[in-house]
């Protein structure tokens, strides 16, 4: 059964027992990003896999929907990153940052945050509020 956490609440989840390094943590960025949306030729996106996307015909436009089985991949801890492994880069998201409107974290495992929508929006929104996210992370300077 997965759980849907509000933005609000995070923290008061992921405590220092909990998320024991700091704040939940990211793999697979790289030495500048933590890579959690993509960017190809001119057309930011993110994965499918990771989100649940429609395309609106009349509007020409792509929306995200919410899903609270899907969501960006996070970790509570350095351990299971190192465990799966994922490869990369490790960033962390600091506790107590404050996620922007319309985001919520997901979960079926404690250990296994997604970051995801929790109101539908479209594709250029959720990218802006990615790119507040990434602002807010920083690069551990661990590399798996």
């Amino acid at each position: 059964m997965f759980i849907q956490i509000e933005r609000a609440n995070i923290w008061q989840l992921y405590t220092e027992q909990i998320a024991k390094d700091g704040g939940l943590l990211r793999g697979g960025g790289n030495v500048s990003s933590a890579k959690i949306y993509k960017s190809d030729s001119d057309a930011e996106t993110v994965r499918p896999a990771d989100f649940k996307i429609e395309y609106v015909k009349s509007e020409g436009k792509h929306y995200v929907l919410p899903d609270i089985t899907k969501g960006l991949s996070f970790s509570s801890s350095l351990q299971r990153l190192r465990d799966i492994p994922i490869p990369g880069r490790v960033w962390l998201l600091p506790r107590d940052s404050k996620l922007p409107e319309g985001l919520v974290i997901n979960y079926k495992t404690i250990d296994h945050p997604l970051l995801n929508v929790g109101k539908r929006m479209s594709m250029e929104d959720l990218i802006a509020k990615l790119k507040e996210v990434e602002a807010m992370m920083t690069n551990t300077g661990v590399k798996i």
